[in-house]
């Protein structure tokens, strides 16, 4: 299995078309699954995998059509991520056909129990705000901590 940044995130840098083609090539000779994510990162949070303010539906699944597209045109299951929050649209995406896995990050360090309050209903979204004080944590060589999970 392989996380494959198919896009960087700013310009000049590499394009969604060679990010297919290598797609292409690493289903050919025989990886299992990809997850399709950004590559290089760009100056600020906007232009890489770590999008803020993640607050509303149509922000969720910001690379839902690269998986999309490249599920079309490979045999290998492809994991979707990026900004997925709310249920339904994580299963509207697997039901479509645009993605055989989700993968999720910032809300499973928020709420490490999410997956077990979706399989009982308790849930039906995700409260991460995709703040990134959990990523500022990493960088700094901390634990991650979620902001909602502090205490006041």
């Amino acid at each position: 299995m392989i996380k494959l940044g198919v896009q960087d995130g700013f310009a000049g840098g590499f394009e969604f078309k060679e990010g297919k083609q290598a797609a292409k090539l690493l289903a050919d000779i025989g990886f299992d699954a990809m997850e399709i994510s950004s590559g290089l990162r760009g100056n600020s949070y906007e232009e890489t995998e770590f999008k803020p303010r993640i607050n509303s539906l149509d922000k969720e699944a910001y690379f839902g059509n690269w998986a999309r597209e490249i599920k079309s045109e490979t045999d290998v299951p492809i994991m979707m991520v990026g900004g997925l929050r709310n249920l339904s649209l994580m299963e509207e995406k697997i039901q479509n056909k645009e993605a055989d896995f989700i993968s999720l990050c910032r809300p499973l360090i928020s709420e490490p129990g999410l997956v077990n309050d979706f399989k009982t209903n308790e849930k039906t979204k995700a409260r991460c705000i995709s703040c990134n004080k959990c990523l500022g944590e990493i960088l700094q060589r901390k634990s991650a901590t979620c902001a909602l999970n502090a205490k006041n």
